[in-house]
């Protein structure tokens, strides 16, 4: 569209060009078509035609966290999660939310789904690219993941397969970026520098807000939801278990969320997006218990 974000300047190269051109590639065809007469050729309907990918996308995802759900925790636990994923307001508005987090939310539950079916290198594969070419912060999202992986994996087998698909992923990031920065560049590592071991840059620059910020967005986006999801891990400890999985996978399964909102929570600047990669596992979680 012809304008530049602070972000995509050489100057901070904040933004991976990889993930951008997993976008730019729907636009292309969505031009493509419009080239053929398929489809309209207004320059708008473009962006509207890449969120309707995106919603498509998101929706793709849900499916296959759902049947994931399903195949873990049985049949009914894995429909009340549908019925909150369908009338959920606040993962309808970021599915389609042309932004990282969203990006980020959608490998989370790619990720999810593969960690809960057992292919813990698929759910390597997705945690890599959400680190790497989406948000880095989302790392700490995989750190029970990489535990339990590195236990029953075997810990040499864990550190040469998480090598061999960094190193992989790793390396189209640094090329894909390298075109179009012209210079080596990796934008997690970047955004790490300017937002957190800079003492130049800070994100409070962009404001702050009190804790009541999250909690009302919380309250006005998942209501009851969130309240219900916030004791969990405390029901999977008291209550029997329903589950042929044991407390301690559950634990794992859990554990995520709660360490994302306890570093979001205590973060001066807060945006609602910030929130986006968890809204899944919050919804989740709930149907544990």
């Amino acid at each position: 569209f012809d304008f530049q974000k602070w972000e995509y300047s050489p100057v901070y190269a904040l933004r991976s060009y990889f993930y951008l051109l997993l976008h730019y590639v729907v636009v292309k065809l969505t031009a493509f078509g419009s080239t053929l007469g398929l489809l309209p050729g207004h320059k708008l309907l473009l962006f509207y035609w890449l969120r309707a990918a995106l919603g498509l996308l998101s929706a793709y995802t849900e499916a296959t966290f759902y049947q994931s759900t399903s195949r873990r925790f049985g049949r009914r636990t894995a429909r009340y999660l549908l019925c909150i994923l369908l009338f959920n307001a606040r993962m309808f508005h970021a599915s389609t939310a042309f932004l990282p987090s969203t990006f980020t939310m959608v490998l989370v539950m790619l990720f999810t789904s593969a960690w809960m079916d057992k292919h813990h290198y698929l759910a390597l594969f997705w945690g890599v690219v959400a680190v790497l070419c989406g948000w880095p912060y989302a790392g700490v999202l995989f750190i029970p993941f990489a535990v339990e992986t590195m236990y029953v994996r075997g810990l040499a087998k864990s550190i040469l397969a998480g090598a061999a698909i960094g190193g992989a992923v790793l390396a189209v990031e640094l090329v894909v970026n390298f075109h179009y920065y012209q210079r080596w560049v990796l934008p997690a590592w970047n955004i790490v520098v300017y937002n957190v071991l800079s003492t130049e840059t800070d994100s409070t620059l962009y404001g702050t807000e009190p804790l009541s910020y999250y909690l009302l967005n919380l309250a006005l986006n998942f209501n009851v939801v969130a309240l219900l999801a916030v004791p969990a891990m405390v029901f999977v400890f008291v209550l029997p278990s329903h589950y042929e999985t044991g407390k301690l996978q559950l634990l794992a399964y859990l554990s995520p969320m709660y360490l994302w909102v306890a570093i979001m929570f205590t973060q001066a600047h807060k945006e609602e997006r910030f929130l986006s990669p968890v809204y899944p596992l919050s919804l989740w979680l709930l149907q544990l218990h």
